[in-house]
C-alpha cells in the first residue's frame, strides 16, 4: 500500500513538473520573445530596407520598393513623406511579425546602418527615431554588415572577405577575415573604386543605352538610375574581346582614387566611338580591368586562403557575375555570394552582430 503510494506520488510530482516547465516556455516566449524584437534600417541612396528579428530568427526582410513599387527606393528628402513612407513600412512589417494584433510595433534594439553622408539630411535620423519605437538605438558601420551578412550565408567556418561598393560609406574596396566564432577584422581599406569606373563606362555605352550616353552619372549630380548600368555592362561585355589600347585608355579611370578625377577623365575619353565593334570592344576590356585588380588585391592575402573555407565577396561589385567566376577559377577556390549582396543585405548583416 505505502509503495503504490509512493509510486502515484512520483506520477504526480512529474505531471506537476511538466506543467511548470511547459508554463514557464509559454510565459518565456509570450513575454521574453515578444520583447526581443530587434530591427535594423538602411536608408541610403537606393535599396532602402528594414529587416527585423525575434532572438536569433530573422522574421522580415522588406525592401521598401516592393511596397512602392520604385526600383533602387530611396527614402523622401520631404519630411511628411518620409514619416509616412516609414509608417507604411511599419504597418507591413506588423502584419508579418505580429499578424492579427493591433498593437503598435516595439523593438528592444533598432540599428541604423551608417551611409553616405550626403544622402541624409540633418533630420532624417531623429525623424526614424520618433517613428520607431525602440528601448534602444545603436549604429552600425556599413561595410562591416556587408561583411558580416557574407559570412554568416555562407556558411563556411573561415574565409577571405571582400567587401566593394561604387559609393563612398567607410570604404569602396575593403579586405576582412571572418570567422563564425569571432565575427568579422579589416585587414585593409583599400584606395581603389573600381566599381564606380564600371558603371561610369556602362553610362557612356550608346549602343545599350538606346543610342545615348548619360554624362550626369559620372558628375556630382549622379542619378539614382546610373546604378543600373554595372549590370548591363557586364552582359553586354560578352559579346566584345578586350583590346589593349582600350586597356590602357580606361585604367587611369580605374586607378583614380575619388569620383571627382574618374569624372575629369570620363569627361576626356568620351565619347566612345559608336560603332558595334568598337563599344562591344571597350565593355570587354572594362570588364577586363575589373577582374584584373580584383584579383590582384585579393592575390596579396593568397596565404591566408589555406585552411579557410573559401572567398566571400559582398556589395556592389558581388553582383558582377563574371568576376566571381574569374576570381574562383583563379584562385580554385570556393566563392559564396550572399543572396543580398548588395545595400539591400546590410540591415541583414547588422542584425546578425547585434
Amino acid at each position: 500500500f505505502f509503495s503504490s503510494c509512493k509510486m502515484q506520488n512520483k506520477w504526480v510530482h512529474a505531471i506537476v513538473l511538466a506543467l511548470v516547465l511547459v508554463a514557464g516556455v509559454c510565459v518565456w516566449s509570450s513575454f521574453g520573445m515578444s520583447n526581443d524584437l530587434v530591427v535594423a534600417i538602411h536608408m541610403g541612396a537606393h535599396d532602402n530596407t528594414m529587416v527585423i528579428s525575434r532572438g536569433p530568427k530573422i522574421q522580415l526582410v522588406l525592401e521598401l520598393e516592393r511596397i512602392f513599387g520604385v526600383r533602387y527606393f530611396e527614402k523622401s528628402h520631404d519630411q511628411e513623406q518620409f514619416k509616412d513612407q516609414w509608417n507604411r513600412a511599419l504597418e507591413v512589417a506588423r502584419g508579418v511579425v505580429t499578424p492579427g494584433s493591433s498593437l503598435p510595433l516595439h523593438f528592444k534594439k533598432a540599428i541604423f546602418v551608417r551611409t553616405y553622408a550626403k544622402t541624409l539630411k540633418p533630420w532624417m535620423l531623429l525623424s526614424l527615431k520618433q517613428t520607431i519605437s525602440a528601448d534602444q538605438w545603436l549604429e552600425q558601420a556599413h561595410e562591416e554588415s556587408h561583411a558580416l551578412h557574407a559570412l554568416y550565408d555562407s556558411g563556411y567556418s573561415s574565409g577571405l572577405i571582400v567587401t566593394a561598393d561604387a559609393d563612398e560609406h567607410d570604404g569602396t574596396f575593403n579586405i576582412w577575415w571572418g570567422t563564425r566564432s569571432s565575427g568579422v577584422k579589416l585587414l585593409e581599406k583599400v584606395d581603389l573604386n573600381i566599381a564606380l569606373s564600371y558603371e561610369y563606362v556602362g553610362a557612356a555605352m550608346d549602343e545599350m543605352n538606346s543610342g545615348k550616353k548619360e554624362e550626369k552619372c559620372w558628375t556630382p549630380e549622379h542619378p539614382l538610375h546610373c546604378n543600373k548600368y554595372a549590370g548591363t555592362l557586364m552582359g553586354y561585355s560578352a559579346l566584345g574581346k578586350s583590346d589593349q589600347k582600350w586597356i590602357d585608355t580606361l585604367r587611369p579611370l580605374f586607378l583614380a582614387p575619388s569620383a571627382a578625377e574618374k569624372g575629369k577623365i570620363m569627361t576626356r575619353i568620351t565619347p566612345f566611338p559608336t560603332d558595334q565593334e568598337s563599344q562591344r570592344t571597350i565593355s570587354a576590356s572594362a570588364q577586363q580591368l575589373l577582374e584584373e585588380y580584383l584579383i590582384k588585391n585579393i592575390e596579396r592575402y593568397s596565404s591566408s586562403l589555406t585552411g579557410s573555407s573559401g572567398i566571400i565577396m559582398s556589395g556592389d561589385l558581388a553582383l558582377n557575375v563574371k568576376a566571381n567566376s574569374a576570381v574562383q577559377r583563379y584562385f580554385k577556390r570556393p566563392v559564396w555570394v550572399p543572396s543580398s549582396p548588395s545595400d539591400d543585405g546590410v540591415p541583414i548583416g547588422a542584425i546578425w552582430k547585434n
